[in-house]
């Protein structure tokens, strides 16, 4: 009987290794499929980095102006298309077409936008462009990098800035930045009630901005009192 049990609790033990040496061997696959994967990735930016950079197999121009300059930028089709729903509609069914004239964006601006569009990559330092990024995001009809960008604008918008946020938020129409705006121009009016720029806003801004703030009161009463 000692022997039977024996028998039994060395075969669980056997069973509880080999399952744990599976365990082991799955996750460590797990690892290095996720390192093959980044691998992959990391090669793939880097690739389409160099494409980029380098002269082989462009067929297309892009002309932009940098200090009244006209730069030619050159690029390829089938990437641009495939990646630009703009480029899409413009090239489809035009293979004569070999160029673009771009020249309300600066060279930067447009290098900056076709790192995303060939590798996926857009560098966010200089936060006082991101409005100008969501413009040309926009235009380009790149709804990824839009969102993204939306999400990145409320958290750059502080006090000395805000009132240039708002203008250019103009053409934009975007509610996350406007609220941003607002809730700024709310907490700081004691300091800013003098400022030429708050004399800027048409009346439809000075009726929302009154609406927002008759919400946020409405809001505060309102946890006040359940409190």
């Amino acid at each position: 009987m000692n022997n039977n049990n024996n028998n039994q609790i060395e075969n669980q033990n056997q069973n509880q290794n080999q399952n744990q040496n599976q365990n082991q061997n799955q996750n460590a696959n797990q690892i290095e499929m996720k390192n093959l994967e980044k691998k992959v990735t990391k090669n793939l930016i880097k690739d389409y980095s160099n494409l980029l950079k380098g002269n082989s197999f462009k067929d297309f121009s892009i002309f932009v102006e940098n200090k009244s300059n006209t730069f030619e930028i050159k690029a390829h089709k089938s990437i641009l298309s495939s990646r630009s729903p703009f480029f899409n509609e413009f090239l489809k069914g035009k293979n004569h077409l070999n160029s673009i004239s771009l020249k309300q964006f600066n060279k930067k601006e447009m290098e900056s936008i076709l790192s995303y569009i060939y590798y996926g990559n857009i560098s966010f330092e200089n936060q006082e462009n991101l409005l100008q990024l969501l413009e040309i995001s926009i235009y380009f009809k790149l709804n990824l990098l839009k969102e993204i960008i939306q999400k990145k604008i409320p958290n750059s918008i502080n006090y000395s800035n805000f009132f240039q946020f708002f203008f250019q938020n103009r053409n934009l129409n975007s509610n996350e930045i406007e609220i941003k705006c607002f809730e700024l121009i709310n907490q700081n009016f004691s300091q800013i009630q003098n400022n030429e720029n708050l004399f800027n806003l048409t009346k439809e801004e000075i009726i929302k901005f009154i609406q927002f703030k008759k919400k946020k009161k409405k809001f505060f009463n309102l946890i006040f009192f359940n409190f």
